[in-house]
């Protein structure tokens, strides 16, 4: 798609040359040629901005019915129809749907790459949520030292982000540190309207349990009333349940 791209715009440029060559002898014509050429373009860079922004709606709107589908295929012909988004748009949203739709097809190492090029192309204000999208592909492809390390430093440079600290969180509850991992989804919990996420609840009922600490009961009733499952709920209970029996 590239190199197709590039011979075109190499074919519009020899057209001009062509046309510029043949009205040189005439100065009006040459006049009139060269007064279109920069309406056209005037009207180009107005009107490109605009209906990128209307293309990005549409994008947007239907990758999520396919995201949402597993529709990994569609989302990749979706993207290469993106004409407007490629040259006017946030280039940065078509990375990062293809990453998603890797990562939930079950590609970690394209969804990596995918999500590594969103987060070089994405302005600073969108780069936080990418890097939290990377980190949770490096964790799915089996490198989750190199979530870690990307999570911890986004955390260092930003004091909101609960996505960062409930993917740390998740991260370092699989891999043995869960005192660490409840303080972190506690965080996240209390950030941005999180209480209502289930699974983070449930997350930091299981955190407290394998750290001891107290506060399952609570965090398994939040859960409950966000819409978690009855069974996972009833399990946890019954083992923090037997945990205190052991312990008492």
């Amino acid at each position: 798609m590239k190199s197709v791209e590039v011979r075109y715009g190499w074919l519009l440029l020899t057209a001009s040359v062509i046309a510029v060559v043949l009205l040189r002898h005439n100065k009006w014509a040459l006049i009139g040629y060269t007064g279109a050429v920069v309406v056209g373009v005037v009207a180009f860079l107005i009107a490109g901005p605009r209906l990128a922004a209307r293309a990005e709606q549409r994008f947007t709107r239907d990758a999520l019915t396919r995201l949402h589908a597993g529709d990994e295929a569609g989302i990749i012909a979706l993207v290469q129809q993106q004409w407007w988004l490629k040259h006017f748009g946030r280039q940065h949203l078509l990375a990062d749907t293809l990453g998603l739709a890797a990562l939930g097809a079950g590609r970690a190492e394209a969804a990596c790459t995918h999500l590594a090029e969103a987060v070089r192309l994405a302005p600073p204000d969108a780069q936080p949520r990418l890097t939290v999208h990377l980190a949770q592909a490096e964790r799915a492809a089996g490198r989750p030292a190199e979530a870690e390390g990307r999570l911890r430093a986004l955390i260092g440079r930003h004091t909101r982000v609960p996505g960062a600290q409930a993917e740390l969180g998740q991260l370092l509850l699989a891999h043995g540190d869960p005192a660490e991992a409840a303080a972190l989804l506690r965080a996240a919990l209390a950030q941005g309207g999180q209480r209502q996420n289930a699974p983070l609840q449930l997350a930091l009922a299981r955190a407290l349990l394998a750290s001891g600490q107290p506060g399952v009961e609570a965090a398994l009733a939040a859960a409950s009333a966000a819409g978690a499952e009855p069974g996972e709920v009833s399990k946890l209970a019954a083992r923090a349940k037997s945990h205190a029996t052991t312990v008492g």
